[in-house]
């Protein structure tokens, strides 16, 4: 229910999309509209291909009924023809009997009774391979859920970043209209208002940077969602499970390593299907015709026939393809031991992740905190005369660069926090909630 209601908003949304050029989104109204894309569709739709073989397993275990009806119309029927010098004739004579015509309709019917499993054994195989197939169409989502976040996050960083250096153009068309101002009062050097244009000029050239920059990330996260989004913000921060208990969880739910073991267990299955194929089956046939036909002596006729049906041989055929099954089943085996390990290391690198990601973060804040001071010093210094332009400026760049690194920390750890979710199979929708704004 939670599922067919989230794709409903973001159905929503598309339509909604559609009327506006640019929308504001959360984090989880962004991964909505990617989920509802075309990517996690065509996963689904060769999901349902998949389970169709379900079906088609099942029906053999099911009566066949075949219906026919044929219907002759024959002029100048000969009926005999008498040969040539029978009674002394010089030719054959063909002795006609008239019109004759001829109609008739017929009823078969085919009952598996026993085929010593290998009915069970394809109809197994393929549960296995539509469990498979649903398995693959839940990591889908994931991998489409994990890149949006990193695309919003990616998003938000570089948006961050080109209002960050904004504020500081605007702060050195300020500055240089200050230092213009005191070098024609004569409190300042000529050099020191080429120095406070040549700051501006290149905040502007990293303005332009920084936009285009922030074009390329945001068409990414357009690709996934299918509109221009904006950013509303990175969602609050949460508390992580023990590492222990989040490479339980992954091992548990982890879509891959299903798959995986689905797919397994349907080769086992089609090996003995394969084997079964050297045994015989028995089966019930039966059949019903009527005829109206005047030629023959019985026009309804009925049958039926209990018949056995075995293979006496087949070159090995059986053997063989039972043996490459079961050698392909051996290698998924290993593949899922081998998934476990990797599984293992993703939980635990991007728990390490997370955790550098945070003191990251708690050291962007420190280097706001710390250029902004020695920002607001500089200018309270510079305005008295005991500072040069250069130290302004170079606090005033050290400033932006501060704040700058502190965005893309904040969208570094929400990227982290979704790999380590993602390493754990969590429903990345379940940890960017409602909250995420």
């Amino acid at each position: 229910m939670r599922r067919a209601i989230s794709a409903a908003v973001a159905l929503a949304l598309v339509a909604a999309g559609a009327a506006a050029e640019e929308r504001s989104l959360t984090l989880r109204q962004a991964i909505e509209l990617a989920l509802a894309g075309p990517a996690v569709r065509a996963s689904e739709a060769q999901a349902e291909a998949a389970a169709t073989l379900v079906g088609q397993a099942r029906a053999a275990r099911l009566p066949a009924i075949d219906a026919s009806a044929t219907a002759n119309f024959l002029r100048d029927d000969p009926g005999l023809v008498v040969p040539r010098g029978a009674f002394g004739n010089p030719i054959a004579l063909p002795l006609v009997t008239g019109d004759r015509q001829t109609q008739a309709v017929g009823v078969s019917v085919r009952q598996l009774l026993y085929d010593f499993g290998r009915t069970g054994a394809a109809l197994a195989s393929a549960r296995a391979a539509a469990g498979a197939g649903a398995s693959e169409v839940q990591a889908r989502r994931r991998e489409v859920a994990l890149a949006t976040v990193r695309a919003y996050a990616g998003c938000y960083a570089a948006s961050r970043q080109v209002e960050v250096i904004e504020r500081a153009a605007t702060a050195a068309d300020e500055t240089v209209r200050v230092v213009t101002a005191m070098v024609d009062q004569g409190i300042l050097a000529r050099s020191d208002q080429l120095a406070a244009e040549y700051h501006r000029e290149n905040v502007l050239a990293d303005l332009a940077d920084a936009r285009r920059i922030a074009t390329a990330a945001c068409a990414r996260l357009t690709a996934l969602t299918g509109v221009a989004v904006t950013p509303l913000g990175l969602p609050p921060e949460t508390a992580d499970d023990a590492p222990s208990a989040t490479v339980a969880r992954a091992l548990a739910q982890r879509p891959e390593l299903t798959a995986l073991a689905r797919e397994r267990a349907a080769l086992e299955a089609r090996a003995r299907e394969a084997r079964a194929e050297r045994l015989p089956l028995l089966a019930l046939a039966a059949g019903a015709q009527k005829s109206w036909d005047h030629y023959l002596l019985h026009e309804s006729n009925a049958a039926a026939a209990l018949v056995l049906q075995a293979r006496v041989f087949d070159g090995g055929a059986a053997a063989a393809e039972a043996a490459r099954f079961a050698a392909q089943a051996r290698a998924a085996a290993a593949g899922e031991e081998a998934l476990r390990r990797q599984i293992v290391a993703e939980v635990e690198t991007a728990a390490a992740g997370v955790t550098a990601a945070r003191q990251r973060v708690a050291a962007g804040e420190r280097a706001v905190a710390a250029a902004d001071e020695a920002l607001r010093l500089e200018r309270l210094q510079h305005s008295a005369g005991l500072a040069t332009t250069r130290e302004l400026l170079e606090a005033m760049t050290q400033a932006t660069a501060a704040n700058d690194g502190l965005a893309a920390a904040r969208a570094a750890l929400v990227a982290a926090r979704a790999e380590l979710a993602a390493a754990a199979g969590d429903d990345l929708l379940d940890v960017f909630g409602e909250g995420a704004r």
